[in-house]
């Protein structure tokens, strides 16, 4: 008799925690859904970045490039014992 009180109420335990799942998993599910909005409002900023990362690293490369062949381009200097002995 006991053991059948038992299983009742563990019976009755799993329902109740049943009756909570179901609210949780609504939250989970309303809560990945905000994620994806979020996810695709977001798409257009990374995009953005993206090209102005492109457009700074493009005129980066430029301004080296410019600073490079406005300077004369003078012979490697040579290391002081190579000076002082020779090549």
């Amino acid at each position: 008799m006991r053991q059948l009180e038992e299983n009742i109420d563990a019976k009755f335990e799993t329902l109740q925690l049943g009756k909570n799942v179901g609210p949780m998993q609504d939250r989970v599910r309303e809560a990945e859904e905000k994620a994806e909005l979020a996810n695709l409002a977001m798409a257009p900023l990374e995009r953005k970045v993206m090209r102005l990362s492109q457009q700074l690293e493009q005129r980066h490369e430029q301004d080296l490039s410019a600073s490079q062949s406005s300077r004369p381009s003078r012979p490697p200097r040579r290391s002081l014992l190579s000076r002082l002995f020779g090549d």
